[in-house]
């Protein structure tokens, strides 16, 4: 801002438009030479089962067995271990398993019933459309005025921009601290 338009704009569009172009460029040559070298291989171990086929043998057993997926397999058993840990201590945080009369286990809530209650009341409260919404709001505002401080500014208008992030920065604190109560 201190230089002027004129100045800057060559090297914005060098930068970001042709520098983008190029990033762009280079992955999707890799992409294609990752692919061709795929494609060949793949082609050569078709030809080679063909031709076991046509002698009257058995196939080999390719490396890269789409259903034999060691990785991916690790990869979801972990997923799915960590999801159900996940949902067992949302489920199980706060309650404590009692028998009844009949011997018979029931979870009983930690908290007693009015506090219970309140967080509820709280949960539902931040799980609710318009509350999302305005957080939302509240963080396109805090890009808008990160976006408005600039070089030159008046004084008065860099006291109004602090008062905001510190607004901002507030409500960033409350939401969080509601969420994680």
């Amino acid at each position: 801002d201190a230089t002027g338009m004129l100045r800057v704009f060559p090297y914005f569009s060098l930068v970001v438009i042709f520098g983008g172009f190029y990033v762009l460029q280079l992955f999707t040559s890799v992409m294609i030479i990752t692919l061709g070298h795929c494609t060949t291989w793949m082609d050569a171990q078709e030809a080679q089962a063909l031709e076991r086929k046509a002698r009257g043998l058995p196939p080999v057993a390719s490396p890269f067995d789409l259903h034999d997926d060691k990785v991916g397999n690790f990869v979801n058993w972990v997923a799915t271990g960590i999801g159900q840990c996940v949902c067992e201590a949302r489920t199980q945080v706060g309650y404590r398993l009692e028998q009844n009369e009949d011997g018979a286990h029931v979870r009983r809530s930690v908290l007693p019933p009015p506090l219970l209650s309140a967080t509820r009341c709280l949960q539902r409260f931040l799980e609710h459309d318009w509350f999302q919404r305005v957080v939302l709001g509240v963080i396109c505002l805090n890009t808008v005025t990160m976006a408005a401080d600039h070089h030159g500014a008046t004084e008065e208008f860099r006291r109004v921009v602090s008062w905001l992030e510190l607004g901002f920065t507030s409500a960033f604190i409350a939401e969080f601290t509601l969420k994680h109560v």
